[in-house]
């Protein structure tokens, strides 16, 4: 979990944003990172600004964020934005300037992925954005991204690394229930 003095960084800075357009925090548990956003305007809210993060390079980076946590009842209008950014996100090889997202390091990895995705919609977790195989032309071990919600903190779609571009959306009634599923 996060250390006591973590979290009250983590409140602090949620307080110091209070005010703000922009409300997104980020903090860590163990290996998987999160970004915390709360609804400052109404519905519909701007693209969040991190859909990227679980997607570069292709998620395979243990820094990378993969869990989105909102607080308050704007959970769709974030999803809503979130799944039009992963969606255009557009794949192709590493060399090409477009390519925002590459392949998967191997095979194996790519075959773990859809099964870390098929595991958490068995479990309870439910498609935003349905990502898996993924032709595309040359070599490659192509996943496309996947967005999944799941409030069970629990769950190993939200605590095991996927080390590939899976995300997770998580809602919070307010600042300690983000707190505590940041400490789940």
């Amino acid at each position: 979990g996060v250390p006591a003095g973590d979290r009250a960084g983590v409140r602090a800075g949620a307080a110091r944003r209070r005010g703000e357009e922009k409300k997104l925090s980020q903090a860590a548990r163990g290996n998987t990172a999160a970004g915390l956003a709360r609804p400052v305007a109404p519905p519909p809210l701007p693209p969040p600004p991190s859909p990227r993060a679980p997607c570069a390079p292709a998620g395979q980076r243990c820094t990378a964020t993969r869990r989105f946590i909102v607080l308050g009842d704007n959970r769709a209008a974030f999803e809503d934005a979130f799944a039009a950014t992963v969606a255009s996100l557009k794949m192709g090889p590493p060399e090409h300037p477009s390519t925002q997202i590459g392949p998967v390091i191997s095979m194996e990895s790519r075959a773990r992925l859809c099964d870390a995705v098929a595991d958490a919609v068995k479990r309870g977790a439910r498609t935003v954005v349905a990502g898996g195989d993924a032709d595309q032309p040359g070599d490659g071990c192509w996943f496309k991204p996947a967005v999944l919600a799941c409030d069970d903190p629990y769950a190993p779609i939200v605590r095991e690394e996927s080390f590939g571009p899976v995300a997770v959306i998580q809602t919070a009634r307010d600042i300690e229930s983000a707190i505590g599923l940041l400490n789940a």
